[in-house]
C-alpha cells in the first residue's frame, strides 16, 4: 500500500489553490464589467477549482475524476463565451489547455491513480488528516 502522496499531486493541488487565489484577487482589483452569467461562471469556476484541490489533498479520488472530466467542459465554454465577446481567443484560453493536458498526464500515471485508489483503513485515514 502507497501511503506517501505523490509529489505530482500535491503541486497540482497547491497550483489549483493558488490559480483560485490570484483569481479572486485579480477581481477584486480589477474592476471587470462582466455579464451576471459570466461572473457566476467565474465564482463556479474559483470554487470548484478550490473544493477539486483540498479533495487532491486528502486522497479523495472523486476529486481526481471531476477535474479530469469538468475541466474540458470548462475550457470548451470559455471557447465559445471568448469568441462571441471577442472573436478570437485570447491567450489565457490556450494555457488552460496546455495546464490541463500537463495536469490530466501526471493525474493519469500508474503512481497517482494507485494513491488514489488504494484503500487505507479508517485509523490510517484519521491519523493522516488530523495530524
Amino acid at each position: 500500500m502507497q501511503n506517501k502522496r505523490p509529489l505530482s499531486v500535491s503541486t497540482i493541488a497547491w497550483f489549483l489553490i493558488v490559480r483560485a487565489v490570484v483569481a479572486c484577487a485579480y477581481v477584486f482589483l480589477v474592476d471587470l464589467e462582466v455579464s451576471a452569467l459570466s461572473g457566476t461562471l467565474y465564482a463556479a469556476g474559483v470554487i470548484l477549482q478550490l473544493v477539486v484541490a483540498v479533495g487532491m489533498l486528502n486522497r479523495m479520488n472523486w476529486a481526481r475524476t471531476l477535474y479530469l472530466l469538468v475541466t474540458p467542459i470548462s475550457i470548451a465554454v470559455e471557447v465559445v463565451l471568448e469568441y462571441r465577446v471577442f472573436g478570437h481567443l485570447l491567450g489565457g484560453t490556450s494555457m488552460n489547455a496546455i495546464f490541463y493536458i500537463v495536469i490530466a498526464i501526471l493525474l493519469k500515471r500508474r503512481n497517482t491513480v494507485s494513491w488514489f485508489t488504494t484503500e487505507e483503513s479508517t485509523l490510517e485515514r484519521q491519523k493522516r488528516l488530523f495530524k
